[in-house]
């Protein structure tokens, strides 16, 4: 179906400069774009759960397509949900993504319950925020999820229900006293590389696991694409699920996202304000170029969000 497009992201850093197109063949200029949140212009015959002039969020699941940086985007319906009216558009529009990538690793830990213990490895970016969010909302007001971050997300980690710890401290340290001897029931890893695992083995309960959006490759999302990249990648995940066999922690990466499926959960989600994004800052369609540019080299405080319409 056609939908007008109200907001939406710019690529991820390593689209935006082109560094992908050796996994996905782009053939160069074409529009951008993957998430995006706005009102529907047309559907085709079969589409029964969105009608037109409803507001709506999704994703272009294909990075071959892409194309939301635009006025009008065409996208399958089956990667399109419905939004509540509640739901500001520039949240919808920023969200998608970050927010399939959190609920792919917190699906794997749905053992977790009331009163129970996670620590989240960075916390303040976007999937990290929506790993908290998620997370508290499983573990209750009488669990804990610690955050780790840098010391100027700190209050905001704290406004979601977070216990923060800054990475440049003394992190392990704060860490064991927060824990008071105890070990958490499951990690949530965004950054990636071994340091993120080693951090998981030391503070994870036996049986516990490990599940990582950013894999054996720290900041991987930065990281130029290309054959070396991906056996490095495969190979590490493969290593930490043998260590797993002989004793250590279970480890689960997120190797692909369910937008047909797991949309319409993230949408109600957000309807009950249980889940949010911050927003660092908006550009006009005009100037998503230095929409880019903020992406790529600022010190974002949240998502960077493209207005395409009104």
């Amino acid at each position: 179906f056609c939908m007008r497009v109200g907001g939406a992201p710019p690529c991820p850093p390593s689209h935006g400069r082109g560094n992908a197109q050796p996994e996905y063949k782009m053939t160069l200029p074409r529009v951008i774009g993957i998430d995006f949140s706005g009102t529907v212009a047309a559907v085709g015959k079969a589409v029964k759960h969105v009608a037109v002039g409803d507001n709506v969020f999704g994703t272009q699941d294909n990075p071959k397509e892409q194309g939301t940086l635009a006025e009008k985007v065409v996208v399958p319906s089956k990667f399109v949900a419905r939004l509540d009216p509640s739901v500001p558009l520039d949240q919808a529009g920023a969200i998608p993504t970050a927010a399939l990538a959190a609920d792919g690793g917190v699906q794997k830990l749905d053992y977790l319950k009331e009163g129970d213990k996670v620590l989240v490895i960075g916390g303040a970016g976007c999937v990290g925020a929506c790993a908290v969010q998620m997370c508290l909302n499983r573990v209750g007001k009488a669990g804990l999820v610690i955050a780790t971050g840098g010391s100027r997300n700190k209050e905001y980690l704290e406004s979601l229900g977070a216990t923060f710890v800054d990475y440049a401290g003394d992190e392990r340290g704060e860490i064991e006293r927060i824990l008071g001897g105890s070990k958490v029931d499951a990690v949530f890893d965004s950054v990636g590389g071994s340091e993120s695992y080693q951090l998981a083995r030391t503070f994870m309960r036996k049986g516990g696991m490990c599940a990582s959006a950013g894999g054996p490759i720290r900041n991987g999302g930065t990281t130029k694409v290309g054959g070396g990249t991906i056996l490095k990648l495969f190979g590490g995940v493969m290593g930490w699920k043998l260590r797993s066999l002989f004793g250590g922690l279970k480890y689960h990466m997120v190797m692909g996202l369910s937008p047909e499926t797991r949309l319409g959960v993230i949408a109600d989600m957000m309807k009950g304000k249980k889940l949010e994004m911050r927003i660092d800052r908006e550009f006009p369609l005009h100037e998503a170029d230095k929409a880019h540019d903020r992406a790529q080299h600022g010190k974002l405080m949240g998502r960077v969000v493209v207005k395409v319409a009104k």
